[in-house]
């Protein structure tokens, strides 16, 4: 596989230096998001909680450093450790910080986002439930405006008929939809390994031994056929969580169809398929091809 780095071809294996862009077979990377280890071992996922520990400074300054500055966002329990005191750093440092496997209680929510936290992490997944004498994390996602929730669509991961809460609660504009792909996504079902874990792939999902969800078997376009055929939002308005809402997240120049934004345009078929990708302007994928 050959990069495009600022123009220029360069082996697979060449470091990008700060503000690069990668350009790999039609694909943009615009950062990294950092998930993990600054996670709760009581909200692991399929995540091995061995490896967590609380969020400090230099803790992120760390993987920072071996990112070469491509961090955009981190995800992290604002509960734990110095986490509290990280989230106005992560800001001044131009990385969005994301509540999500976290275990806080509700007040413990509302001091993070008086800090600046605006953003939750596949929303009702891998955080503490809503609960009528303690709203949680998942309360206090839905209660805060400031908050955009990412919403995993696959149809496993959250029931439509909580998809369709959210989004009654939230606003389009405020859910930005994620695939959280997992590297088995789209594989067949039968047995394989994942992170030295046996995974299962069957009925559209991927899952431990124990049934615990492990990342996500569809991509992001059938997220948006989702919203669509399960929800019963309009196409025009299943779309907005996919593109507008991450690239405002990111202040990024993308998810729009107007002057002066990126041409990044995929088209749809009849069955809300892609047919046809432009990156930058680019033909990126064609079926027809």
């Amino acid at each position: 596989m050959k990069a495009i780095i600022n123009g220029k071809v360069y082996a697979p294996d060449r470091v990008l230096a700060p503000g690069t862009v990668l350009i790999e077979e039609g694909r943009i990377q615009l950062g990294i998001h950092l998930e993990g280890p600054f996670l709760s071992p009581d909200q692991p996922g399929a995540a091995t909680s061995d490896w967590f520990e609380p969020l400090t400074w230099e803790g992120f300054q760390t993987f920072q450093r071996a990112a070469r500055g491509h961090i955009r966002i981190v995800t992290f329990a604002p509960e734990l450790g110095e986490a509290m005191a990280c989230i106005p750093r992560l800001i001044e440092a131009g990385v969005v910080p994301v509540i999500g496997h976290s275990n806080a209680t509700f007040e413990q929510v509302a001091q993070a986002v008086r800090l600046g936290l605006t953003h939750a992490t596949h929303s009702f997944n891998a955080m503490r439930p809503l609960h009528h004498r303690e709203p949680g994390v998942v309360g206090a996602v839905m209660y805060f405006d400031q908050i955009v929730a990412q919403l995993i669509a696959d149809g496993v991961h959250v029931h439509p008929a909580v998809i369709a809460i959210l989004l009654r609660i939230k606003g389009v504009e405020r859910v930005a939809l994620v695939s959280d792909a997992a590297p088995l996504a789209g594989l067949p079902d039968g047995e394989y390994e994942w992170e030295h874990k046996a995974v299962f792939v069957r009925d559209g999902s991927c899952r431990l031994a124990d049934g615990t969800l492990a990342g996500a078997h569809a991509l992001l376009d059938t997220g948006v056929r989702n919203l669509v055929s399960l929800v019963g939002l309009p196409l025009e308005q299943a779309l907005v969580p996919a593109t507008r809402v991450p690239a405002r997240v990111l202040g990024l120049h993308k998810g729009r169809l107007a002057a002066g934004y990126d041409a990044d345009v995929v088209l749809l078929d009849s069955d809300l398929r892609p047919a046809l990708t432009l990156v930058r302007g680019e033909t990126a994928f064609d079926v027809k091809e």
